[in-house]
């Protein structure tokens, strides 16, 4: 079956709670949060979360209605200018794992930023041993810019992370 790839919406955001819980439940030392936190949630978090505003967008990949993956960009805290978009939450479901998708997640992620108009550039990180996180971001044309040390990560280890970034070319309207 084709997989698609769109903006979730609130009709969505069962699955973006589910889909995420899953990839924190199963992969718990490599997100910047936990399962146990971000199960208590209340459902109109998911639902704000699933619906795309002017600060975030989540973009999913369909595979019929079945959501496959998805990447969330959002307006990122510590830029003040909030000039900044950050990366997050990229997940493929082991099942669709090795199509593409993470490529076309970055693409699709990038073009959303471009598009919204108030970003000039995008970052994303890593723990510093998540070597496929380091290849895709590096596949999707981020520098890197610098190690936070010693970092405290959800599952209680502590490790670097790995910081990358990129340039926002505005994103041009279409030819009429």
């Amino acid at each position: 079956m084709e997989i698609v790839s769109r903006l979730t919406n609130v009709a969505d955001s069962d699955q973006v709670r589910d889909l995420r819980l899953k990839m924190l439940k199963e992969n718990p030392g490599v997100f910047s949060s936990s399962y146990a936190r971000e199960a208590a949630y209340e459902d109109q978090r998911w639902r704000d979360l699933a619906t795309p505003d002017k600060d975030h967008a989540v973009i999913g990949m369909f595979s019929g209605t079945q959501l496959a993956g998805m990447m969330a960009v959002f307006r990122w805290r510590d830029d003040p200018a909030g000039e900044t978009a950050f990366l997050g939450m990229l997940y493929i479901d082991p099942g669709f794992q090795g199509r593409g998708l993470s490529e076309r997640l970055f693409n699709d992620s990038i073009e959303w930023a471009a598009a919204n108009g108030t970003f000039k550039k995008i970052v994303i990180s890593h723990r510093a041993s998540n070597e496929a996180s380091r290849r895709a971001n590096q596949k999707a044309g981020f520098i890197y810019t610098h190690t936070q040390k010693d970092v405290s990560w959800p599952d209680g280890s502590r490790e670097d992370e790995m910081w990358y970034a990129r340039p926002l070319l505005p994103h041009a309207p279409p030819s009429p």
